[in-house]
């Protein structure tokens, strides 16, 4: 199996605080990654590292065959590797980002135009009813609910051409259907050969669908197989 994400002895400090302290861990293509941890253990912080988004302080790293830092090489990420792999990297954050005066499809087609992904509207229509807004695609985003734009940021990661997809709680602010659309949207990427990351508290919405588990304490890992230790399966 080719690798999506592989880093050994990863570590983020910020300040005098380490997020980060030897984490080994390695992802390949086609594979789901559940990320565990309480409030601080240092989910983002990895998510947006194995993003590109951020450097690390020290450890190897390499991220879709790109060799973003390599293990002596402390504070020094490989500008061009991370940049290169951040092609081919769709990210979600657990905020999400929107542009409160453009309808909910100018949005999805702008982003969609950032990430490389295409711009026929027929098409993005087609995006916002997979995602179950396509009622709201001419509504301004200032009038969505919470749940209604967390399904624009899924529609704009499926607008996005990704061999690794990173989640950051994709299940926040989501009802029990809209839950079950991120799994379905999950096992598409894994078909589909891409890899994908999931931070989450709420693991047994991972149950059903998970690869790896990986659980974060105080930025050190503790890494066994999906079924190991994981909650009883969610409805899929």
């Amino acid at each position: 199996m080719r690798t999506a994400v592989e880093c050994a002895g990863l570590t983020r400090r910020f300040g005098p605080v380490w997020a980060l302290r030897g984490v080994d861990v390695r992802v390949g293509a086609g594979a789901v990654a559940a990320l565990f941890g309480r409030n601080g253990a240092g989910k983002t912080t990895l998510l947006r590292v194995f993003s590109t988004l951020l450097g690390p302080t020290g450890g190897r790293l390499a991220v879709l065959g790109h060799t973003v830092m390599e293990a002596g090489a402390r504070g020094r990420p490989n500008r061009l590797a991370a940049e290169a792999a951040r092609e081919r990297i769709a990210w979600l954050s657990s905020s999400g980002h929107h542009y409160e005066d453009l309808t909910g499809l100018e949005n999805l087609a702008f982003f969609s135009r950032l990430a490389g992904g295409g711009t026929d509207a027929a098409w993005l229509r087609d995006l916002l009813d997979r995602v179950g807004i396509a009622r709201a695609a001419n509504f301004k985003v200032r009038t969505f609910s919470a749940g209604m734009r967390r399904r624009l940021d899924l529609a704009r990661l499926c607008a996005a051409p990704a061999d690794l997809v990173l989640m950051d709680e994709p299940f926040v602010n989501l009802d029990a259907d809209g839950a079950s659309l991120v799994r379905e949207l999950i096992r598409e990427w894994k078909a589909g050969g891409a890899a994908v990351i999931v931070a989450t508290h709420l693991e047994k919405e991972l149950a059903s669908v998970a690869d790896l588990a990986v659980r974060l304490r105080a930025g050190r890992p503790d890494l066994s197989a999906a079924g190991d230790r994981l909650p009883a399966q969610a409805d899929p």
